[in-house]
């Protein structure tokens, strides 16, 4: 009787571990599309506040430059991985913070990513 009382108490315990960590995991992903989802919101909102202030400026003022990038996606049945949404984040914060990195960021993402040669 003891023994099956501890074989059932080491069989609960480990399943609880498993279950922690699916926990944990779900956890981890619904911070990182968060994280993307704040991202994208600050990056147009950035370039809505450019485009109005280009918009105000006179001829005899400097003009604001600025690039606008666009992130290739292509659209499957399921969302993205973690380690796409990484990516994705890591160069929303790039052309956030106007990197001069964004250019070399994309081609990466594009040649690993969207057109991988192998």
């Amino acid at each position: 009787m003891v023994e099956e009382l501890n074989t059932e108490i080491n069989v609960r315990s480990a399943l609880l571990v498993q279950e922690y960590s699916h926990r944990d995991d779900i956890r981890y992903e619904r911070e990182l599309k968060n994280t993307f989802i704040s991202l994208c919101d600050k990056v147009m909102k950035k370039q809505k506040a450019k485009k109005k202030r280009k918009g105000k400026l006179t001829e005899t003022a400097t003009s604001i430059t600025g690039t606008t990038y666009v992130i290739p996606y292509q659209l499957c049945q399921m969302p993205p991985s973690i380690d796409l949404l990484l990516v994705y984040i890591r160069i929303l914060k790039a052309i956030y913070e106007d990197s001069p990195s964004v250019p070399a960021m994309l081609t990466e993402y594009i040649l690993k990513v969207v057109c991988p040669t192998t």
